[in-house]
């Protein structure tokens, strides 16, 4: 398993790579850097103009070099995170040279500096100098979590996204904490208030939702490769958007010219659990988290790369489910002694039911429909016997929630992350991230299924995600700096049906279907509902969403005086292909009231057959929905005085219309409709087109008919 894992991990660094040098020209915006500024003075509180800052990361030795303007400030902006030092030189005052300013994801720190007299071989260092804890540089309320405090903190789950819950302002919404373990979820709290599903959630500024959604993420990012996290809550800059509601940034860890790394596991076993007080067992819950990250040079101070691997297996019951379904001897047809009870002035009436040969008004003898059941009929109640094999079931006719499930739902996840840093020279840094996790979750009662049923189709849910980064940065001068980046994200949710429930022939069902090859799954049980009992459903809700995000886009940042001038713009092309999951299959339903045919107790009628409505779809179209959104922002963080430092900007964002490619979205306008024109279905289930344009009534994504309709 380890030549295994090590080798996916090569070939993910060596396709970094790849991308690295293949697409360094596109272009697409970030907020993974940072920046130091600061003032420079002498003893007597006099401005240092032209005094040379040379800036240097400890980790990769990158160096950036500027002078003082007119008042004394300097501002070194596009900075990796890191610790870094600061030297000052300037001639008549001695060199002075501090370390330790941890920079972290989009800060803002301020290094203020007061040179003393003397010449330049005399030098004066401070070490260990701590980030500032309040931001004096803009106005913006933010939170950094660092990678100590990432590894370290009791994550429950081994999950990130718990970070934002640390914060102020954060309310947690879904204690379930294998949420976002099961389904990717990203929408377990709120945080000032803000909608769960507003909150734009990035991985080195590269977006991590599914924008089908936007409660799901491509990639659960593991802690031991994230190098710290930044939450932006609220006045944040205009180089920020997309999302209208908080950023929360992860950074990835790069390497750097010391080798790091590290191999762990978390268990979470219930043989380690008390027994609850109220409950004669344990519940069942055994969690692995395992895996192992290094880094490290493959060139001393140019070259760095980072990789990782991480496995997670989770299994546990899922809270008890209860569910009302007909007893042995109704499912076998004796329906004597069925009853419906009610509440009367506070005393509980039980009305018994009499079974009505249907259509008429004459009693079944003995409530006795064992000798009129049909094959289907049968099979629906083959369907009802295995479900109540499954749980916990009460045989008692006229019992309500007699069956209690507590299926388990196993859990199998895999996550590979490389990563390469080269700092090609002093002008230009590039840097590559690839991140593919595998998420399969099988869903006792299916995924997307409709609530309240049987599991009768459980799904094995497939959540493949990729995510591509690559990021340039050019020091055009000391003063003009571009990044150029380009993000790219597949993930997909390719949901079949499991096991053998779901299938016509497991349980006898052999009803002709109008349509007999349509959809993917044509051999699958009916959906069936029956008033009082709960219903179950066959394989056509199964999904098949492959989701696909691209975003380019490019920032420019000019130090002019006391002035950081940033412009940028950003083009996100996003393409969602998904199935429309109708019923296929059939969707039948049983209810005695307003069927001619009825018995007067809707599973009787089940049984022998007699529904009071039936659909079927002809197909199970794939709708492919496109959507174009260009962003610009320009924005300008003004030092006005030692004192006051003013950020203010603008940003564009064009939210155009989602579209499908083959132009077949329609919705129907009842002002445009002609029933005289209309198409009609016959008694003899014959279409038969009216006397006019057919498509009278829909108004499309597009002007004329589609092409396939002409």
């Amino acid at each position: 398993m380890f030549r295994s894992s090590m080798k996916n991990v090569y070939l993910g660094l060596i396709l970094t790579l790849s991308l690295t040098f293949g697409l360094c020209g596109t272009l697409a915006a970030q907020t993974s850097l940072g920046q130091i500024a600061g003032t420079v003075t002498d003893t007597t509180g006099s401005l240092v103009p032209g005094a040379s800052i040379t800036v240097t990361n400890e980790g990769t030795q990158g160096v950036h070099t500027i002078t003082t303007d007119n008042s004394g400030f300097f501002i070194v902006t596009n900075l990796p995170i890191g610790d870094y030092s600061v030297q000052i030189q300037k001639s008549g005052f001695r060199s002075e040279k501090r370390t330790g300013f941890a920079v972290v994801a989009d800060a803002h720190l301020t290094a203020n500096f007061e040179l003393q007299v003397g010449t330049a071989t005399e030098s004066v260092t401070v070490t260990a100098i701590a980030g500032e804890s309040i931001n004096t540089t803009s106005g913006e309320l933010a939170h950094v979590i660092d990678a100590v405090q990432v590894e370290n903190l009791p994550l429950n789950g081994h999950e990130y996204t718990q970070l934002m819950t640390l914060i102020p302002g954060a309310v947690v919404t879904n204690p379930d904490i294998f949420s976002e373990t099961t389904s990717l979820a990203a929408n377990n709290q709120n945080i000032n208030g803000n909608k769960s599903d507003s909150a734009n959630l990035t991985v080195d500024g590269a977006f991590n939702m599914v924008s089908g959604s936007n409660g799901s993420l491509v990639n659960n990012v593991g802690p031991d490769f994230i190098q710290e996290v930044k939450i932006e809550t609220s006045n944040f800059s205009a180089e920020y958007g997309r999302n209208s509601g908080p950023a929360f940034n992860i950074v990835t860890k790069n390497g750097t010219n010391q080798f790091h790394g590290s191999a762990f596991e978390y268990v979470r076993n219930n043989m380690f659990d008390a027994r609850p007080f109220y409950s004669a067992i344990k519940t069942h819950l055994v969690f692995n988290d395992f895996g192992y990250s290094i880094g490290g040079p493959i060139f001393k101070d140019r070259l760095f790369f980072f990789g990782g691997e991480e496995w997670k297996r989770l299994r546990q019951n899922q809270i008890p489910t209860q569910r009302t379904t007909p007893s042995s001897a109704e499912l076998a047809g004796h329906f004597a002694g069925a009853g419906t009870t009610s509440v009367v002035n506070g005393v509980s009436v039980f009305t018994p039911i009499v079974l009505h040969f249907p259509g008429t008004s004459t009693p079944i003898p003995n409530n006795d429909i064992s000798a009129l059941m049909t094959t289907d009929g049968k099979a629906i109640a083959n369907v009802y016997t295995a479900m109540n094999a499954l749980g916990q079931f009460t045989d008692s006719t006229n019992a309500v929630n007699n069956l209690t499930l507590t299926p388990t739902n196993p859990l199998n996840f895999r996550e590979d992350i490389a990563r390469l840093d080269f700092r090609i020279n002093d002008r230009h840094s590039i840097y590559g991230r690839w991140i593919s996790d595998h998420n399969s979750l099988i869903d006792p009662f299916g995924t997307f299924s409709a609530s309240g049923n049987l599991p009768t189709t459980p799904t094995q849910r497939n959540r493949p995600g990729q995510s591509y980064l690559v990021s340039e940065t050019w020091t055009v001068r000391p003063t003009i700096i571009n990044q150029a980046t380009a993000t790219f994200s597949f993930v997909s949710q390719h949901i079949p049906p499991s096991g053998v429930n779901w299938k016509r022939e497991t349980f006898g069902f052999q009803y002709a279907k109008l349509f007999p090859g349509a959809g993917a799954y044509p051999n699958g049980i009916p959906q069936i509902g029956v008033t009082s009992f709960a219903g179950f459903q066959g394989p056509n809700f199964a999904l098949n969403s492959p989701t696909t995000d691209i975003q380019m886009g490019d920032t420019v940042s000019i130090v002019k005086g006391n002035h950081l001038f940033k412009f940028g713009a950003v083009y996100v092309r996003n393409r969602v292909d998904q199935n429309g999951r109708p019923s296929y299959t059939g969707n039948i339903s049983f209810n005695a009231s307003g069927n001619a045919n009825s018995t007067g107790y809707a599973i009787a009628d089940a049984l022998l057959g007699n529904f009071n409505s039936y659909q079927e779809a002809s197909a199970d179209p794939t709708g492919h929905f496109r959507f174009n959104q260009p962003e610009a922002f320009a924005q300008d963080t003004w030092k006005a005085t030692r004192n006051l430092s003013i950020e203010y900007g603008i940003r564009w964002q064009l939210i155009l219309p989602m579209y499908t490619q083959g132009n077949n979205m329609a919705n129907f306008d009842p002002s445009a409709y002609n029933p005289a024109t209309a198409i009609t279905v016959t008694t003899a289930g014959k279409v038969t087109p009216g006397t006019g344009n057919p498509y009278d009534g829909l108004v499309r994504a597009g002007d004329g008919i589609p092409s396939d309709q002409t």
